[in-house]
C-alpha cells in the first residue's frame, strides 16, 4: 500500500468548498445573485439564499454556476486577504 498517496478527499472538492468558491467569485467580481443566476441559465430565485449559511443548492445548481467560473479562479486565503489589506 502506498502511504504517500494523497487521500481522495484532498483531490475532490466537497460541496462546502464549491459553495465557498461560488460565494468568493461573487464577491470578487461584484456580480449580484441575479447576474450569477442568469449567467448560469438559472432562475433568479435559484441563488436567492446563497449568502445564508443554511443555503442548500442542488448539485445541478452548483454545476451550472461553476461553469461560469474560470478554472484559474481560486478562493483567496486569509493570508491573501491580509496581504491585500496591508498594501491598501
Amino acid at each position: 500500500m502506498n502511504t504517500n498517496a494523497t487521500p481522495l478527499s484532498a483531490k475532490i472538492p466537497g460541496v462546502d468548498d464549491v459553495i465557498a468558491r461560488i460565494r468568493a467569485f461573487k464577491t470578487h467580481t461584484g456580480k449580484s445573485k441575479s447576474e450569477l443566476a442568469l449567467d448560469a441559465g438559472l432562475s433568479v430565485n435559484a441563488l436567492r439564499d446563497m449568502d445564508k449559511p443554511e443555503w442548500s443548492p442542488t448539485a445541478d445548481t452548483l454545476r451550472q454556476v461553476e461553469k461560469n467560473i474560470p478554472a484559474s479562479f481560486t478562493v483567496p486565503t486569509a493570508a491573501d486577504k491580509a496581504a491585500l489589506q496591508a498594501t491598501a
